[in-house]
């Protein structure tokens, strides 16, 4: 019962410690300039390399007027192919945190599904936490990331089309949230 309590209360405090505002002078505008157009779906092979970084490292949080409601964790899995959503639009999702890691440049990657076993990775959805958002938001930090291992949370972010087919990430699809901008755990 203890345990219980315990972990109860670590979730509490980590849902609030998620929901504080950043102070005025910290909160990211909104300029239209900060996160590129594509006309529909992930960029194609023609997009620029540059034009891709600019998209999975976007320091804009998204306006409520941004994030399609209509796409959720499932939504993403079904509908894999590149002109499914669009990279100029949002999403919230909801799922368990399977795995967390480090990669090389230095982004948080997460893995996201349905159930909280879930053992096949046709069944996945890959979240990033950029190094630039580690940086605005102290609850970004690896540390805090890992601990959500094993936890339903809410991510909100942009929706990004990894290019790579054979990026050595396991997942369902190679559609992402990434960046992901807010992570907040969802009490069980």
């Amino acid at each position: 019962m203890t345990a219980m309590i315990c972990r109860w209360l670590f979730g509490l405090s980590l849902a609030l410690s998620l929901a504080v505002p950043l102070p005025a002078h910290a909160k990211p505008e909104h300029p239209k300039a900060e996160h590129p157009k594509v006309k529909t779906g992930a960029p194609k092979g023609k997009a620029s390399a540059s034009t891709r970084s600019a998209l999975a490292n976007r320091m804009s949080t998204p306006r409520p007027e941004d994030i399609d409601r209509r796409i959720s964790l499932q939504t993403l899995l079904n509908r894999p192919s590149a002109d499914a959503f669009s990279s100029n639009q949002a999403a919230s999702i909801e799922g368990h945190v399977l795995r967390c890691q480090k990669e090389a440049d230095g982004d948080m990657l997460l893995t996201l599904a349905a159930s909280p076993r879930e053992p096949f990775s046709r069944r996945w959805v890959i979240i990033e936490v950029t190094s630039g958002w580690q940086k605005r938001k102290r609850v970004f930090a690896p540390e805090h990331l890992e601990h959500l291992i094993g936890r339903r949370v809410r991510a909100v972010g942009w929706l990004y089309y990894e290019p790579e087919a054979n990026s050595g990430v396991r997942r369902g699809t190679r559609w992402e949230l990434h960046p992901v901008t807010e992570i907040t755990p969802l009490i069980p």
